[in-house]
Formats: structure tokens, C-alpha cells, sequence
């Protein structure tokens, strides 16, 4: 156990969250994970108290005077200019966006705290769609994991950036070098969010066969698996095979990716991807579904290529498919744009069943207290790790998220860290869309915010209404 975490411990303990034997049990484990996340998973401390405890542990670090500003130099400024510097570098290092746009948002940045206005650089290239959520939360963690080096005497530190970061040797300027910064993108070469430790990306080329598919291109990659276009060597058709990441996959992971074929397969709906087939092959397991010539939500979105008549049409074809698979008890728990896809006809399909729930099932596979989802479409109940309350609702705050999202652009809650959305999630209450997108309907506003509500009980009883009330919303005057 690091110094970091033994302080974590010590405040945990301070503050009457845990006990000495919680903190034995957890080092008893030997577990890699953060002593936080290790009580989250076991029950012992809540998602406030977590949060609580980092807030102290911050604190008490400033407080020593390793980040002590120099009081010539204006602390804000010195702030804005380094977490740009560095959260740009990762992002543009990562080939997610380019130099140019990097500079387009840093120009709005800069006009915009000409006229006093606070926001984040993370937040405009989201806005305008250079970077998709799930990559700006990728940044943030990569951010906060980034090592840092003075520019005058060379003292180099680890962890997230201060308010004023500064040396606390000779109180220089701390900077990221781009050696560091390639360093830390080789390190952290996996999505910010994994179901399970998925290894390294099977090595397929294309014209190798998988069963009875021949490999034809690589499509996308997720944190479960590979998608790759390929072709039913007797039959002809096209088809997408997805490939678990990683042959020496461990055994809850391979449960997985074939609890998601077998979940897929039994839900037969005109707007979720059919499974056909499973296998392995030279030790990688795959599944055969549906080709889909046609883009992912997410990427229309980040086109600005869907207005809120036509988003409304979509979600209410997503909506509808959820429900379908709610009445037949599974939770779909990973609802979001890129989990949606638009075929040349305009018609949607829900995909990956990776994180499904059976509702009552004996078999379920996720560790009791685990975060699992997409952090921003996660609700509160995923968020906090509640198991037992997560059901058919929590696809409905998803719905509703994602119903924001295409009205504004946004999604309901950014931050400048991962722990700062988790925490809004929980507590803040949900913005009106009309606030971030002005003319919007008072009646769009309700609906979302309906969605929205931290209490799943008090969301729509099921998807289906939630897709009736939003068409009819969404619809002109008149129609």
C-alpha cells in the first residue's frame, strides 16, 4: 500500500467510515484496485463517503504546501493554462482531435473568459463534437494520472493537477513534456471504462477465417471486444463479427461475452441487432449478428446531422426495443449513442448486451457494488453502485440523457474530473434542456426531467411511455 493510500485509509478510518479490519480485509485481498473502489465493491463506504474522503485528502495535501502558489504569480491563470496544455496534448496525442481544432476551442476559451463566463476546454471540444464523451471522460482519467515536471529544476510528481500547480522545491512551473505524454498514452492504451480486463485486441487480419467467416476489415473497438466485417463463407453474406479482446480473456469475461450472445439471440425485435452464431477459434471466441450498413447514433450526433423531430423518431424506436426487452426481464444497463445503430433507411438498432441484467436471474455475472455503464448515461443508481435498484428505470434515465443530448448537444452533466460527474449524477439536480438550448418546449423540459429524477420510481413505468410521450412531444403543431 502506497503513502497515498494509507492516508486514504487513515481519513477513511478518522472519519468513522471503515474500521481497522475493514482496511486488513482489503490488504488481506490483494487487490490492485484503489482502496476506495475496493469499499465501494464491498459495501463498507458509500459514494459520498468516498468522495468525502478524497475532499480531505486533497485538502490536507495543499495544506502541507506541495502546491503552494507564489503570491506574484495569479494562481487562476497559471490553472487554465496548464490543464489546457495537458488535457489538448492527450487529447491531440491520442489522435482524437487535431492541432487546429485544439486551437479553434482554445480561441473560444479565451473569448469566453474575456466575458467572465467559466468553462472547461474538455466541454467545448464536446460541444462541438471534436471529441465524444466517452473519449472526454478517457482524457480526464488520463489527465489525473499524468506525471508532471518542474520546468526549472526538474523535480517531477505524480498525481491530478491542483488548483495551482507549482513546485514545491523551488516553485516552478509544473509542465507535461511530450515524451511524458506519450508515455502515459502507451500506458494507458485501454478505454477509460472496461467491463472486465480485457487484454490486448485479438490479432485478426483481414482474409483469415473465423469458423465459418471470412475476416474482411476491422470496424470499431470497444472495451469488450473487436468488431470486424466479415463475410459467411457458405452462404455469402455479410455479417459483423465481434472478437473478445484478448485470448487469455479470464473466465468471468469469456462468461460474459457469451451471456451477451445468448441474451441477443433471445430477444428477436425489428430494431435490436439479431445474434445468429458463436464460436472459438484458435482460442477467440466470437459472435456472428447482423450486418448494419449505417452510422452510430453517436457519430450522427457529432455531425449535427439529427434535429430534435427526427431524434425524437429515433429514440422512440430505441425506447420501444428497451421496452420489448424489459418485458422479457432483461436491462439493457449500457443504453447511449454509440450503442445505437441508424441503418441507410433511418431505422435504429439497439446493440451490445454486454452489461444485460436478467431481472430474478440466478446466473448474474457483475460484482455486487460495481460501476458498470457508460459514466455519463449511468443513473444514480449505477452510480452508486445499488444493484438492487437497478431495473428497467435505469435504461429510462439513459433514454432520458440521451434525449438531452440530441436536443442540445450536451449531455446533462460534464466536470473537470471523473469524481466530479459521478457526484452530480447523485446530487445535482438535473438541468432543463430549454437552459442549455433556449426554445425548446416547456413540455420536452418535464419529459426530460422526468427521466431525469434521482428516485427511479418517480421516472416513466416503462420505456414505452416514455417513447409516446416523447413523439408526441416532439411532434409540430399541427401534425
Amino acid at each position: 500500500m502506497d503513502a497515498r493510500e494509507r492516508q486514504f485509509a487513515e481519513i477513511a478510518v478518522e472519519l468513522g467510515f471503515v474500521t481497522a479490519a475493514d482496511i486488513d480485509g482489503c490488504a488481506r485481498s490483494g487487490s490492485s484496485k484503489p482502496l476506495g473502489q475496493q469499499f465501494l465493491e464491498r459495501g463498507a463506504m458509500t459514494f459520498e463517503q468516498v468522495s468525502r474522503v478524497i475532499e480531505v485528502q486533497k485538502q490536507r495535501y495543499l495544506e502541507l504546501g506541495g502546491w503552494t502558489p507564489p503570491p506574484s504569480r495569479p494562481a487562476g491563470r497559471v490553472t487554465t493554462a496548464r490543464k489546457i496544455d495537458l488535457f489538448g496534448q492527450l487529447a491531440v496525442a491520442r489522435g482524437y482531435i487535431t492541432a487546429a481544432q485544439l486551437d479553434e476551442c482554445i480561441a473560444e476559451l479565451q473569448e469566453a473568459s474575456a466575458r467572465g463566463a467559466k468553462i472547461a476546454i474538455g466541454q467545448i471540444l464536446v460541444r462541438r463534437r471534436y471529441l465524444s464523451t466517452e473519449r472526454f471522460l478517457e482524457i480526464l482519467k488520463l489527465q489525473e494520472r499524468s506525471l508532471l515536471r518542474c520546468e526549472k529544476c526538474g523535480t517531477r510528481y505524480e498525481g491530478a493537477t491542483p488548483q495551482d500547480p507549482r513546485c514545491s522545491v523551488c516553485g516552478g512551473p509544473l509542465g507535461v513534456t511530450t515524451t511524458q505524454i506519450e508515455a502515459t498514452v502507451r500506458a494507458e492504451g485501454q478505454p477509460a471504462v472496461t467491463p472486465f480486463g480485457a487484454g490486448p485486441a485479438p490479432q485478426v487480419e483481414p482474409g483469415e477465417v473465423l469458423g465459418r467467416y471470412e475476416i474482411l476489415e476491422e470496424i470499431g473497438r470497444g472495451g469488450m471486444g473487436v468488431v470486424f466485417k466479415a463475410r459467411h463463407r457458405d452462404l455469402r453474406r455479410i455479417v459483423a463479427v465481434k472478437v473478445l479482446r484478448g485470448e487469455g480473456a479470464d473466465e468471468t469475461g469469456v462468461k460474459r461475452f457469451y451471456r451477451e450472445a445468448r441474451t441477443a439471440a433471445s430477444l428477436r425485435h425489428g430494431n435490436i441487432v439479431a445474434v445468429h452464431d458463436v464460436g472459438v477459434e484458435r482460442g477467440l471466441h466470437y459472435i456472428a449478428m447482423d450486418w448494419i450498413e449505417g452510422e452510430r447514433l453517436d457519430a450522427l450526433l457529432g455531425q449535427n446531422r439529427i434535429g430534435l423531430r427526427e431524434g425524437a423518431r429515433i429514440l422512440g424506436q430505441v425506447a420501444r426495443a428497451l421496452h420489448f426487452a424489459h418485458q422479457a426481464s432483461i436491462v439493457h444497463r449500457d443504453v447511449k449513442p454509440g450503442n445505437v445503430m441508424i441503418d441507410r433507411t433511418g431505422r435504429a438498432f439497439v446493440l451490445d448486451f454486454g452489461l444485460a441484467k436478467t431481472m430474478g436471474g440466478a446466473t448474474m455475472l457483475t460484482r455486487t457494488g460495481s460501476f458498470l455503464g457508460t459514466p455519463f448515461y449511468m443513473s444514480p443508481e449505477q452510480v452508486e453502485g445499488n444493484t438492487s435498484t437497478v431495473g428497467p428505470r435505469s435504461d429510462i434515465y439513459a433514454l432520458g440523457v440521451m434525449a438531452f443530448e440530441v436536443a442540445t448537444g450536451e449531455v446533462p452533466f460534464t466536470g473537470s474530473t471523473a469524481m466530479e460527474v459521478y457526484q452530480k449524477i447523485v446530487n445535482a439536480p438535473a438541468p432543463r434542456p430549454s437552459s442549455r438550448q433556449p426554445g425548446l418546449p416547456a413540455e420536452f423540459d418535464r419529459l426530460v426531467l422526468r427521466a431525469l429524477e434521482k428516485d427511479p420510481r418517480k421516472r416513466h413505468a416503462t420505456a414505452e411511455e416514455f417513447a409516446d410521450e416523447l413523439v408526441r412531444v416532439a411532434r409540430p403543431e399541427g401534425a
